[in-house]
């Protein structure tokens, strides 16, 4: 591809303002542009009337910059001067050509009001401001975009017609302004983007009991279940939008306390609540999958985000279920209340003969390929959160059970615990799981013996990269 032409049309006001030109001309020049300028081209002898009007109407130059500061604006509205002619030139191709994306004003400076100095035939047109060295740290790469026909700002490709404009009964999430606003308002930083984050998590709450078990099942309970599950795959992509953001841009532990909050709108999910009628022990397994899998995607992406103060809050802190209190157990449970057995896919396991290891996990990393994200950021946060529940016992679902570790024999160590080779992140791992480092490394020892799994054992002190915990400062 050729290098585009560009001709620059300035006043030759001061020797400062030439030497800002010529700078200006090789930045371009530097950037690929065949500029022209008569400092380079014009040779003694020459026309420069003639030679400025060659370049305007040129066929090859396929753009002109009017570098226009006080001087040139007079000269082009008097008509005075090289100035003068060539802006009888580009203001007959300005006002008579059908394309207007050839000249383009360029303000190496502002009068003391601020305003530009720009001739009257191009007063209507956009303008690139240069006039400061902020400004053209800013803005030159605006000129280079403008020269290239590579605009920063594209028009998107069109998209399909919304398909709840034709009646789709599928399950929706809310309003994607609710979403974005919260994303953008993390994103920048912006006041009340906590705020926003809470609006776009309650809205995701407030969608998920559209999902529930329709009565009558027709065929088997698990094939419900399971298309159920595959409904509340958007679900999963948006809630790890969100948490995406929020760790990256307000890993604050406010960001961990309003996640918190929404975990606990979904407990009440797992289980009947008082006054709910008949139902069947498989009625909310479907939920029972999502809380689990979106928990661990949440400490995941902490983890792999490096926002600790937002593990903590999920970790840590205790969650409220009232509808463990109308049985008359204790409301406030650990994070293992996630991690319940989804006893239909144990059920589909057995009559489909699948032979999986665990279907959970199966499913989980399926839908976790297909988001493009790595299965082993769930696994480690599987194991930490395994251990957790092994050092800092929680009464009622005592134990988090660690399902995705049946994929753990594909991998070594694992990052989050290769990191604990630094004593300072190894001191911030022991803080999640809740024990000293004594306490950790019995654990992982005793994790090897028995046989209370039922699969082939994960070398959990080689995932955990135990032998190399603290050997740096």
């Amino acid at each position: 591809m050729d290098a585009p032409k560009l001709f620059i049309s300035y006043s030759w006001s001061s020797p400062d303002h030439e030497a800002w030109v010529i700078k200006l001309a090789s930045d371009l020049v530097a950037e690929g542009i065949d500029v022209i300028l008569d400092k380079w081209a014009l040779k003694e002898g020459q026309d420069a009337n003639a030679f400025m009007e060659r370049m305007v109407n040129d066929p090859s130059v396929h753009k002109v910059a009017i570098i226009s500061d006080e001087t040139y604006a007079k000269k082009a509205d008097g008509r005075s001067g090289g100035v003068g002619t060539e802006t009888q030139i580009i203001s007959a191709e300005v006002y008579g050509a059908v394309e207007q994306t050839k000249f383009v004003v360029v303000l190496p400076s502002l009068d003391e009001a601020g305003k530009p100095f720009v001739p009257t035939f191009a007063r209507s047109r956009i303008y690139i401001d240069l006039s400061s060295s902020e400004r053209m740290a800013e803005n030159l790469e605006q000129l280079v975009r403008w020269v290239y026909d590579k605009p920063l700002h594209v028009r998107p490709p069109l998209g399909k017609r919304p398909a709840y404009l034709d009646g789709d009964t599928g399950p929706q999430l809310g309003s994607r302004t609710v979403f974005r606003r919260a994303t953008e308002a993390m994103r920048t930083g912006r006041e009340g983007g906590g705020g926003a984050l809470d609006d776009a998590l309650g809205q995701l709450a407030e969608a998920l009991p559209q999902f529930a078990l329709t009565k009558p099942v027709e065929g088997p309970v698990d094939d419900a279940i399971v298309a159920t599950i595959e409904r509340m795959a958007g679900v999963r992509a948006e809630f790890e939008e969100l948490v995406t953001v929020a760790c990256r841009f307000s890993p604050t532990e406010e960001s961990g306390t309003r996640l918190h909050r929404f975990f606990e709108r979904i407990l009440p999910l797992y289980e009947a609540q008082s006054g709910s009628g008949s139902y069947g022990n498989n009625d909310f397994d479907a939920y029972r999958f999502l809380g689990w899998e979106l928990f661990l995607a949440a400490v995941a992406i902490a983890l792999k985000s490096g926002a600790f103060a937002i593990a903590r809050e999920l970790f840590v802190r205790p969650y409220y279920n009232a509808s463990v209190s109308y049985r008359g157990g204790t409301p406030m449970q650990g994070a293992p209340a996630f991690n319940r057995e989804v006893d239909s896919l144990e059920s589909r396991n057995r009559r489909l003969d699948l032979k999986k290891v665990s279907l959970q996990a199966e499913i989980a990393k399926v839908r976790t390929d297909a988001l493009g994200h790595a299965f082993v950021d769930l696994i480690q946060a599987d194991l930490l959160l395994f251990l957790r529940s092994q050092v800092v016992p929680t009464g009622y679902h005592a134990v988090w059970y660690p399902m995705t570790l049946v994929y753990a024999n594909q991998h070594g160590p694992l990052e989050t615990f290769a990191r604990c080779i630094s004593r300072q992140h190894l001191s911030r791992i022991l803080e999640l799981i809740g024990g000293p480092e004594d306490a950790v490394r019995s654990v992982i020892t005793e994790s090897q013996q028995g046989s209370g799994y039922g699969f082939g054992r994960p070398k959990i002190p080689v995932l955990a990269a135990v032998a190399d915990w603290g050997k740096m400062p």
